[in-house]
């Protein structure tokens, strides 16, 4: 064997070799993520300054990252080397730590698509396949990197046929499926096959590098130890870049400015109008998908929300309130123009509401409010115009807000690692970091703010974050058995998944789970305000825009009827200047009724907006015991796939 060989129980070369990799691999790592979020997601035409500064973190941590996996591996490698007595030329050691990080490689860029989602399902099929494309991408790595550096013939050959072939088939095969689509439904590869040729590629150039930084090194550090020190002084470099920019990161809110992404709160007002500063401010939260008999304060038996009950002690609680759709998008609609879906047509036929309707935020906004808005749902945000009349509108798509950061694979692999363990919730947490941020930075001057949020937690599937997710979960239940329970509401209105009320018990404990981490978070912001001693100065209004089935009239989710369970909401105001603390509102409400009651606590003639068919709560409005309303409107239209589906049923 031409070469010299190298017994790497001498951990110090072996260690060597694995940092270089890591380092090569790390940077071409780091890179492709950058550039992959850039072209896809970023801003055209692009700001060249901000993207290089976006990228800088990024490459960094790849960088840190790859040198601290590949030093673990290292003493793993050692330790078996020494126990084994082995000896193997430096070229083969160096193809080792290659095909290790490239099977590492494709392994974490399949969990940060698929993975989670196939272990979280018991996708046995899927897993194989993940397993197996992380092994060729990494024979690839390694055989060419083997071919590349060693001298011999034969080893030549056969690594240059293994890297040639694996990596042109992998090409071949993702550009069937990507670009012509010819292959068959059955043998379409899964997603992760779109960037198995990308992360190959890398390999093989982080070899070529390698190479490279060897013969760098070589010639400019002659001895023994020269290798060595150029990995340490690589290594320093790295670490100190990362802090250094992880600082800068941080005092710039990490991410890549935006037009209108501010945090800070101003106003498109020209002048301040002085009645302002006797108008409160307005904290509006819509808690997505939960029903009011699954609240505490409504007499539910479990104690699943403490703190808005005592929110309500101090404001009114409106004991019968009914939503006027059993599904977002049309109830959003309908709470912010106070207008019903017939009218106003965001709906299943048309999922967008026209600028012709007047919302509240925009009447709030000519009135000199600022404004902003966090939706956690698709349904509520740009794509439905929905944030017509916001200074700020930030959208997380089910806790993933969709800024540059959020695509890179790091962040999309940390949160499927939080969800896996049971850390990740659907945004909560982050909502509440940015809304706390705004109201800590305008608190304190006029104009006065409206903010809106919508969170989503409650929303199929239920996967409430520790220690919610056993809150209410009985203890003989096995958690194998938790997971396995049906959470797919078309696979059981199709009658392909049998349910018992065993299973529906441990869906309503983990919605009630979900429920109580809703009441963490609302009260992490009441806290705030109370803080700020800004409480009493704000009307803080908590409903929901529909109820959910769980099991309730053999159904599931929030589909195809309008029983109670979908449209009795909760609806919790408080303003100590006009709603008597502690009060009980037992007469029927609609949620078309919010927006006529801000109006009319904020002085604002209700007559100059048209169409508005919604009535004021406030309680100078009611004439002795008002009785109730003899009806309530809700609306529901199918959606046209929806229509489909049926009459294909049929």
């Amino acid at each position: 064997m031409k070469g010299y060989t190298l017994k790497t129980y001498g951990f110090g070369a072996n260690f060597t070799t694995a940092i270089l990799v890591g380092l090569i691999g790390g940077f071409f790592l780091g890179v492709w993520d950058c550039v992959t979020a850039i072209l896809v997601h970023a801003p055209r035409p692009f700001p060249f300054l901000a993207m290089l500064s976006f990228s800088l973190s990024p490459i960094a941590l790849y960088l840190l990252s790859g040198c601290a996996v590949m030093a673990v591996c290292s003493a793993v490698v050692s330790l078996l080397m020494r126990i084994g007595r082995y000896v193997v030329n430096r070229e083969i050691l160096t193809g080792l730590y290659a095909g290790i990080f490239t099977v590492l490689t494709v392994s974490m860029t399949s969990t940060s698509r698929i993975g989670i989602e196939a272990i979280e399902h018991n996708l046995i099929p899927m897993i194989i396949e993940i397993s197996l494309l992380s092994i060729l991408c990494g024979l690839a790595a390694g055989g060419l990197s083997v071919y590349i550096l060693n001298t011999i013939p034969k080893i030549k050959l056969l690594s240059l046929s293994i890297s040639l072939s694996v990596s042109f088939l992998i090409f071949l095969y993702s550009e069937l499926w990507i670009s012509i689509n010819w292959l068959p439904e059955f043998w379409k590869p899964v997603s992760l096959m779109s960037g198995l040729g990308l992360f190959v590629l890398s390999g093989f150039l982080a070899m070529g590098l390698y190479i490279l930084s060897v013969s760098m090194l070589q010639r400019n550090r002659p001895g023994a130890g020269r290798e060595r020190t150029g990995a340490l002084i690589l290594l320093a470099v790295v670490v100190f870049v990362f802090l250094v920019i992880s600082v800068i990161a941080r005092l710039k809110n990490d991410h890549v400015p935006k037009e209108g992404d501010d945090h800070t709160l101003k106003t498109n007002a020209k002048s301040v109008d002085v009645e302002l500063k006797d108008r409160p401010n307005i904290l509006w939260i819509v808690l997505d998908t939960v029903r009011a008999d699954h609240l505490s304060g409504y007499g539910y038996s479990r104690k699943t929300t403490p703190n808005i009950d005592r929110i309500a002690s101090q404001g009114a609680l409106f004991e019968n309130v009914i939503s006027a759709a059993p599904w977002t998008l049309p109830s959003h609609a309908s709470m912010f123009t106070g207008m019903y879906p017939s009218r106003h047509r965001a709906n299943g036929e048309h999922f967008f509401l026209s600028d012709d309707f007047q919302t509240i935020t925009e009447i709030l906004r000519r009135h000199g409010y600022k404004t902003f808005g966090y939706s956690n749902n698709p349904f509520v945000s740009g794509k439905t115009n929905l944030n017509q009349g916001f200074d700020i509108f930030e959208f997380s798509d089910w806790g993933q807000r969709h800024d540059l950061n959020s695509f890179l694979m790091m962040n999309a692999v940390a949160r499927n690692i939080k969800s896996l363990i049971g850390m990740q919730d659907k945004g909560a947490r982050e909502t509440n970091k940015i809304v706390m941020e705004w109201i800590r930075n305008g608190h304190d001057s006029l104009p006065p703010f409206f903010i809106f949020i919508n969170y989503i937690d409650a929303h199929l599937p239920y996967k409430p974050c520790g220690p919610y997710d056993t809150i209410y979960l009985d203890r003989k239940i096995a958690s194998a058995k938790v997971k396995k329970t049906n959470q797919d509401p078309h696979a059981y209105l199709a009658k392909k998944v049998a349910m018992n009320d065993d299973d529906f018990e441990i869906l309503r404990s983990l919605y009630d789970g979900e429920i109580s981490y809703l009441d963490f978070n609302v009260n992490q912001l009441f806290d705030l305000l109370s803080r700020l001693r800004i409480l009493d100065k704000t009307l803080l209004i908590i409903t929901s825009d529909h109820g959910e089935n769980i099991g309730d009239h053999g159904l599931m989710d929030h589909v195809f009827c309008l029983y109670d369970t979908l449209l009795h909401v909760p609806l919790i105001i408080r303003y100590p200047k006009v709603f008597e603390p502690g009060s009980r509102i037992e007469r029927q409400v609609q949620t078309t009724d919010i927006v006529p009651t801000i109006l009319d606590i904020l002085g604002i003639d209700r007559n100059k907006t048209q169409g508005m068919q919604g009535h004021t709560l406030v309680p100078r409005h009611q004439k002795g015991r008002q009785e109730s309303i003899e009806f309530s409107i809700s609306e529901h239209t199918l959606w046209p796939v929806t229509l489909t589906m049926l009459q294909n049923s049929n």
